[in-house]
């Protein structure tokens, strides 16, 4: 047997869909009267969008909704946005958050926002290949919580979170005209 296969028993797995706003207009205001669309708007914010859920729509169908650590989530969805549509940089809207306020964003944090602000770092875990975060959600579906997942597939792929974060520091302090787009 796989030991990497899906635990439907564990966390709970869910029938998904995905339901997609029509217009993404650069006006459109939530509930508190903010606007929902600060980065992105129109066909480029319905792209991210589709590649974020449907991401999300794959983790909640096929490994399982936790309701814990929503980081792991968000970050992995996050970076999917950028893994397919590069050229979109509505993720920058939550980095730039995360540079400004980085005390709100810990990186163990266990919120959703925090995972959106480190959506950059799924390229991180992507140079040690596919394989990791493949790692990291087959293990989320056997029952582990999902920060311990991201650790121990780090181990699993030979190498641990703390070498990765210590060798993305560079990239992590490429701002303003230091920066690559």
């Amino acid at each position: 047997m796989d030991t990497l296969s899906p635990n439907p028993d564990r966390w709970d797995t869910y029938t998904t869909f995905i339901e997609i706003d029509n217009y993404f207009s650069p006006t459109d205001r939530n509930r508190y009267d903010s606007l929902v669309y600060k980065q992105t708007s129109g066909i480029e914010a319905l792209r991210v969008t589709c590649a974020h859920e449907l991401h999300h729509a794959i983790q909640c169908g096929t490994y399982g909704f936790t309701g814990v650590e929503f980081m792991v989530y968000e970050l992995t969805s996050t970076w999917m946005e950028q893994r397919v549509y590069p050229e979109i940089l509505d993720w920058h809207l939550h980095t730039s958050s995360r540079l400004r306020q980085p005390s709100l964003y810990a990186f163990s944090r266990d919120d959703a926002f925090a995972g959106y602000a480190w959506g950059w770092f799924g390229w991180v875990f992507h140079r040690q290949s596919d394989t990791l975060l493949r790692h990291v959600w087959h293990r989320i579906a056997t029952g582990e919580r999902p920060f311990k997942a991201v650790v121990e597939a780090c181990r699993d792929v030979g190498t641990s979170l703390s070498a990765m974060f210590c060798d993305a520091l560079p990239v992590l302090f490429q701002t303003g005209s230091r920066g690559e787009a």
